[in-house]
């Protein structure tokens, strides 16, 4: 058995190379108990709770060898969508062995049009590609029109992207229009982010 002894929060320097993935199975009444403790001491440490269960419940720890990216900001959220381009990052978290399960919207395929080129990209179904995709995620239902370049890019579920465009380093959020001849660049370690539903 892998007891856990000890959970460190933000250490400046930690004790274990192990790192924990803030992943709890426990029991209803336990997680009830756990979180009436920490409302009647003052609110909403709940962290603080579980880590003081260590002292006094038996508390096994799980390895997990596959991948895991902490996503606490937006490059690193970048960082980790642009690392599933990898086919190695890409196998170890869409394993055969453990199925992730999503909505299946039932929409339909992606259109690939006359002057369509993609290039080490996943894009999702009910989109229409009419320009070249680099490197880059595309989200449900996205429109790239005639000469447009996304290179390095993810494009969210809605976005429509007009002709000649050239985004590179971009985060598109949901329902983004940019219409014609935009140029729009970010940096890998800085990637310009565009709101929900603006239109440029």
């Amino acid at each position: 058995k892998n007891w856990m002894t000890d959970v460190e929060v933000d250490p400046h320097t930690s004790k274990s190379r192990n790192r924990f993935m803030w992943t709890w199975i426990l029991k209803r009444e336990l997680l009830i108990k756990l979180i009436d403790r920490a409302y009647s001491h003052g609110g909403g440490d709940f962290i603080r709770q579980l880590q003081e269960s260590i002292a006094v419940c038996k508390v096994n720890a799980y390895e997990f060898t596959g991948y895991v990216a902490n996503v606490v900001d937006i490059p690193n959220y970048y960082s980790s969508t642009m690392a599933l381009l990898k086919e190695k990052t890409w196998y170890d978290l869409f394993s055969p062995d453990a199925p992730i399960y999503t909505r299946d919207r039932n929409s339909q395929p992606t259109k690939y049009m006359k002057n369509a080129e993609v290039i080490n990209s996943f894009i999702a179904n009910n989109c229409r590609i009419n320009g070249h995709i680099l490197n880059s995620a595309l989200f449900h239902s996205v429109v790239v029109e005639k000469d447009s370049i996304i290179k390095d890019s993810i494009v969210m579920a809605g976005a429509r992207i007009g002709k000649n465009v050239t985004l590179e380093n971009v985060i598109c959020d949901k329902d983004v229009q940019i219409s014609d001849g935009q140029v729009l660049k970010g940096s890998l370690e800085y990637p310009l982010v565009i709101k929900k539903g603006t239109v440029i």
